[in-house]
């Protein structure tokens, strides 16, 4: 017979035992960049408080490196919802493009439209990507001046040129065939500093000369950034007009053709127009999932917690 023993169970609520221990947690910066953390804690049980710090270090390294990807992972999570509908449009656009052409063998209508049907397509084109530019523009800029901070401008920022597809994310401008390299840099250097910003708020206050520096730079670096929107802005509404006049003075002359030859054209013009978009997409992705793959943390645990680091 085993001796008979009481166990006595304590539920505890997550909430409450999260402020208890975070009241005996320490942590604090070794060196004034703040380059170098220690973290100590109190309690009663070492093991216990061993295991608390280590898996403290882990998360925080996982947590860092989620926010490195962020702008990545959210790249492709709205990639994949244009892909699905890009996807769907492609299929149906190419069964309408084949059942035509086997319903008029006879005829000569690709030899007969390929100049116009490649100047409307060239356009058409032109204008898709000065559009989207142009609405990207304008959200960011709307989000910048609306914001106080830029993680209102991360969490809100959804691709309107896009529609309302549910996803109010950070997108990375060459995801929607913007190359500025200014703009670009920009971005992605305000999205590092606002990570690193909540990152050192875990162990920085507010008026320490690291996190002073830090929020100096965010401002700064927002200031550029609306400076630079401003000027593409500008340029972005010119070039849209300009490619609209011509666009229009294209669809006159296919007005002008025969009726069999206009619908050959508006047929092959959207299927090459979503045969274009979906590849570009799948490159798109490619490189964000690389991005993702081939980054790592900044952060490493130097001296991991042991109960020979425990002090009675």
């Amino acid at each position: 017979m085993y001796p008979k023993v009481e166990y006595c169970l304590v539920f505890n609520d997550l909430e409450s035992l999260s402020l208890k221990l975070l009241s005996s947690l320490d942590v604090s910066l070794q060196d004034l960049s703040g380059n170098l953390i220690a973290i100590k804690m109190r309690g009663v049980h070492p093991a216990r408080v061993v295991d608390f710090v280590n898996e403290l270090s882990k998360v925080y390294i996982e947590y860092e490196l989620t926010e490195k990807n962020r702008i990545s992972s959210n790249t492709m999570r709205f990639i994949d919802t244009q892909l699905q509908d890009v996807t769907d449009s492609l299929n149906q656009t190419g069964h309408q493009f084949s059942d035509f052409q086997s319903q008029n063998k006879s005829l000569n209508l690709e030899q007969e439209s390929k100049l116009i049907s490649s100047d409307l397509k060239k356009l058409e084109n032109e204008y898709s990507i000065a559009e989207r530019k142009l609405n990207y523009y304008k959200s960011l800029n709307k989000y910048l001046n609306n914001s106080s901070h830029f993680e209102k401008v991360e969490r809100n920022l959804q691709n309107e040129f896009e529609g309302d597809n549910g996803i109010k994310t950070m997108i990375v401008p060459s995801v929607v065939d913007i190359t500025d390299p200014i703009l670009n840099n920009l971005v992605l250097k305000l999205a590092d500093l606002t990570s690193k910003r909540e990152v050192l708020s875990y162990s920085a206050k507010e008026n320490e000369p690291n996190m002073l520096v830090l929020e100096k730079e965010i401002r700064h670096t927002k200031q550029s950034l609306k400076e630079n929107l401003t000027n593409l802005l500008i340029n972005s509404e010119r070039d849209l007009k300009s490619i609209e006049k011509r666009l229009s003075d294209q669809k006159k002359l296919i007005a002008g053709l025969p009726k069999i030859e206009k619908k050959f054209i508006n047929i092959k013009r959207r299927y090459d127009l979503n045969n274009d978009l979906y590849n570009f997409l799948l490159k798109a992705r490619a490189e964000a999932e690389l991005t993702i793959a081939s980054n790592v943390s900044n952060s490493q645990i130097i001296d991991q917690a042991s109960l020979l680091s425990v002090k009675k």
